[in-house]
């Protein structure tokens, strides 16, 4: 079928070059000879390439419950005091209360469990706090403490946990793959969850984010800090923060370590969704 569509295709460039040398020759008009049968020759429309995706469904998986928090967010968060119910697990509908809670007008929050601070190897700065996301719930009654009811349960809420507003994030459907143009030079700070190295199809943290100009989708080429600086994987960015983005080793040549560098490939080189690790 393929072979056919081609041939059709080729016919149809031959056809116009021919018109168009005729129309050269004879002053801009195409003429037709004395007895000559007029032919029109049909040919597919040409689709335009269809950019290489991959369904946000398939990277979900790879994100889990981790998210991001600013680095002074933590410090102003209100926290879980208390719990209602008497249940030995948390499950959805029971009612907690937090402190500190000042903020009414947000109704939806993540109570989320506090976890590794990420810094900046070359300039120490602090980019980030990542968090376990353990469950969500909505505000209640105002006061202090807030009351809220849990809407969604992934992991047991304990006392200290922290609130934060649920983000509101338009999450489209397919991922578009992408190189930038952009110059993005970055190192891995972070294999997740806490590994030595990397290997295709794992999560790592990297300090470019947002105000570096990527955006989920980004592809950048892996190479080893020290030695030769060979290309040894690419990395997908799967999301985004200010400061970092988490990536996925889509590819690797051997083991990825922390420090390695991600940096632009070439443009010409090609991308494909069939090159990405399936989700676990």
């Amino acid at each position: 079928m393929r072979i056919k569509l081609l041939m059709v295709l080729l016919m149809s460039v031959i056809t116009q070059l021919a018109i168009a040398s005729n129309s050269n020759s004879l002053g801009g008009t195409p003429i037709l000879q004395a007895n000559e049968p007029k032919v029109i020759k049909l040919a597919p429309p040409v689709k335009p390439k269809k950019k290489p995706s991959i369904a946000m469904r398939d990277i979900a998986p790879f994100i889990g419950n981790l998210i991001i928090v600013k680095p002074d967010e933590f410090k102003q968060s209100p926290v879980i005091i208390d719990q209602a119910s008497e249940n030995l697990i948390s499950v959805v509908g029971d009612e907690i209360f937090a402190s500190q809670l000042r903020e009414t007008t947000v109704k939806d929050y993540l109570i989320v469990q506090a976890g590794t601070t990420y810094i900046d190897p070359l300039t120490q700065q602090i980019l980030g706090h990542g968090a376990t996301i353990l469950a969500e719930a909505r505000l209640t009654q105002a006061g202090e403490p807030t009351a809220l009811r849990l809407t969604k349960v992934y992991q047991e809420v304990k006392q200290g946990d922290h609130l934060i507003p649920k983000p509101k994030e338009i999450k489209p459907k397919r991922l578009i793959l992408y190189k930038p143009h952009q110059v993005i030079e970055g190192v891995i700070i972070e294999n997740m969850p806490g590994n030595s190295f990397a290997a295709k199809g794992s999560v790592v943290i990297i300090n470019k984010g947002e105000r570096d100009g990527l955006v989920a989708g980004a592809l950048l080429a892996v190479r080893q800090q020290q030695y030769t600086q060979a290309e040894i994987g690419e990395l997908l960015v799967i999301k985004t923060y200010p400061h970092l983005s988490l990536g996925l080793i889509s590819k690797a040549t051997q083991t990825i370590h922390l420090l390695d560098k991600v940096i632009n490939f070439p443009l010409q080189n090609e991308v494909s969704h069939r090159d990405l690790p399936a989700s676990k």
